[in-house]
């Protein structure tokens, strides 16, 4: 109990380690500090990616758990590839993760709270950037993210299609969805526990600990991820320890937005069948089975499945980028 409610307090005061400044933010990975964010006059790490052609057509991607908008570098070859599709993506760092600031107070802001102030500060950056019109996606718990995202800007018909990939449906039974019961018994406890403040910031610091303890060698031979994915295990290490080294709010709030009982968290009924709607799914997912991954497809029913073979490693995100963007020959 003693180490528990000593985690809470540390993950409630702020900082594990100093951030770095904007000048050695770009430097190390490239990414970009949007300051002044409308929500709570916060700061929001993001990420510019592949064309920088005025005509370029835009992709916002959130990213999942234990990652920051610049996960999207695991994949060989990314930045070229988003070229020769002239596209450009912008990717930010959810709160609390990476060098985005927190939203707080950590433990009371949460579900449809949490993402109004997400949908905001995120077309705010777009405005920032002179963004007018953008697809978008939400991976993993990046999921529900994406949504409110997607449902702000069809609100002001900027939308031009939504496409969530294997995506984390947060619970809401009041509105027809149970997570819960989409999981076995002990993972229903785990999430559970994830909830409460001070067992979840423990959890979280233990993961902490894994995290930057584990070096390339670690990385490389995970047995968390298959033996066939094509993406580069390395920088998906570095990526995560970077997402969890300066703070771990964002892991511990993260943790406790899935399991909100609050809903409904989006209001579906603004989505248009004019714009597409795709749904990525791993058809072998464990950490996001198909029901609860499908879940946007049985709210926007013009919406068109896309499963893949393989599990929650193996989507291929050029597939996605494709299906968004065609070329036009």
């Amino acid at each position: 109990v003693h180490l528990s409610f000593g985690a809470s307090q540390r993950v409630d005061e702020g900082l594990y380690e100093p951030l770095p400044t904007a000048d050695e933010l770009a430097e190390e990975v490239g990414a970009h500090l949007y300051r002044g964010r409308p929500s709570d006059g916060g700061t929001l790490e993001y990420f510019d990616m592949g064309s920088r052609s005025t005509d370029a057509r835009v992709w916002v991607f959130v990213h999942g758990a234990l990652s920051t908008g610049g996960v999207l570098r695991i994949f060989p070859g990314f930045d070229a590839k988003m070229e020769e599709l002239n596209v450009r993506v912008v990717a930010p760092t959810m709160p609390g993760w990476g060098t985005s600031d927190p939203y707080g107070p950590l433990f009371e802001v949460s579900g449809a709270l949490w993402l109004g102030q997400w949908a905001q500060d995120t077309l705010a950056l777009l405005d920032s950037l002179n963004v007018t019109k953008f697809a978008v996606s939400g991976m993993s718990l990046g999921g529900s993210p994406g949504v409110a995202t997607a449902a702000a800007a069809q609100k002001q018909g900027r939308l031009l299609a939504l496409a969530p990939l294997i995506a984390l449906t947060w619970d809401a039974a009041g509105a027809g969805f149970d997570l819960a019961a989409h999981y076995s018994p002990v993972q229903q406890v785990g999430m559970a526990l994830l909830h409460n403040r001070y067992a979840g910031s423990l959890a979280a610091e233990l993961m902490r600990t894994l995290i930057l303890g584990t070096d390339d060698d670690g990385f490389d031979s995970s047995p968390l991820v298959p033996g066939d994915v094509t993406w580069d295990r390395r920088l998906w290490g570095y990526d995560m320890q970077r997402s969890v080294r300066y703070r771990l709010a964002g892991q511990v709030q993260s943790n406790r937005l899935p399991v909100d009982t609050a809903g409904p968290h989006v209001d579906w009924s603004v989505f248009d069948a004019s714009v597409p709607v795709y749904v990525f799914y791993g058809e072998q997912d464990d950490v996001i089975p198909p029901p609860v991954a499908t879940y946007a497809a049985m709210r926007l029913p013009w919406a068109k499945l896309m499963p893949f073979q393989g599990t929650h490693f193996h989507l291929d995100i050029f597939q996605v980028a494709r299906t968004l963007f065609p070329v036009n020959l």
